[in-house]
């Protein structure tokens, strides 16, 4: 199944868990802010595979024509994936309850065990030294501010 379709999923299961919003204001302030800081980010990865001219199917990552290195992709290799389970935490903090955390935490972990590993070896196999050093300067999730550092995962 394409990502969108298991952060849709988990924000189903999330009113499912928690079909009652209890959040106060404050909480549903930050949560819109998530939301639209984690959409940002996935919109503006989108973008940059556009601008590229390269494909932005995660079922597909061997068709792509370009690697993206620049932009939010300098300093996160998956800004995609974590503006997902951003918008998908922020439904969590909507909806008020830690409960509904645990199908974000499941995104997260999906995504880190099983769809990103598919794509980062589709995209070794594809583009070799530049992948890896690529992966090695850039961290697979949180941004870093550390210049020079390496990145395994």
């Amino acid at each position: 199944m394409p990502p969108p379709a298991i952060a849709a999923a988990a924000m189903a299961a999330q009113r499912l868990l928690v079909p009652e919003v209890r959040s106060s204001t404050g909480l549903k302030l930050m949560a819109g802010l998530l939301a639209i800081g984690g959409a940002g980010l996935a919109l503006g990865a989108g973008l940059s595979f556009h601008a590229t001219k390269t494909t932005a199917n995660p079922r597909r990552p061997e068709n792509s024509t370009a690697l993206v290195t620049t932009g939010l992709f300098a300093r996160t290799r998956n800004p995609m994936y974590l503006g997902m389970v951003a918008v998908s935490t922020s439904y969590a903090m909507w909806r008020g309850s830690l409960l509904g955390l645990v199908p974000s935490v499941a995104l997260a972990c999906w995504l880190d065990q099983f769809q990103i590993p598919a794509e980062e070896d589709a995209l070794a196999q594809k583009y070799g030294q530049a992948y890896w050093q690529y992966q090695r300067a850039v961290p697979r999730w949180i941004p870093s501010t550390e210049r020079g550092k390496t990145h395994a995962r």
